[in-house]
């Protein structure tokens, strides 16, 4: 019994760095922002590893969005595409770093194949997020 609870123990302790590191890495000026949102609810926690894009669209929402549906969306546990749907959010962003976001996320295109089709043409590493977060906020 004392085996699990300490399994458990150092499971949360993991759980909490890589939370920790995921939200470290969102832009400073609206760190402050996600953080207070993922401290809400667990739920609204895993996004900043699961859809990092969601997690700041919901904290950083772009005016006519109704972000506190989104969140209730996530915090019932529903699918991540229903979430992102009534965010607003384009899911292919979900393969986006943190550091991609640092002005509300425009409407962008999203269907099946974009989706597809877009991975070929997106950073494999962070260090070139804030290039394409210049893109995207220019509206390019």
């Amino acid at each position: 019994m004392t085996s699990t609870l300490l399994m458990a123990s150092r499971r949360e302790a993991t759980r909490s760095a890589l939370l920790e590191r995921q939200l470290r890495r969102y832009h400073p000026h609206v760190q402050g922002k996600v953080r207070a949102l993922a401290m809400r609810h667990t739920r609204a926690a895993d996004l900043a590893v699961s859809f990092p894009a969601l997690l700041f669209a919901l904290a950083v929402p772009r005016v006519g969005v109704a972000s506190a549906s989104a969140l209730a969306c996530v915090i019932d546990g529903r699918s991540l595409a229903g979430a992102a749907a009534a965010a607003g959010v384009a899911l292919w962003l979900r393969k986006l770093p943190p550091e991609a976001f640092t002005s509300p996320i425009t409407r962008l295109p999203d269907d099946e194949l974009l989706r597809r089709q877009i991975a070929n043409h997106l950073p494999q590493s962070p260090k070139l997020a804030p290039v394409l977060a210049e893109i995207s906020s220019c509206g390019c």
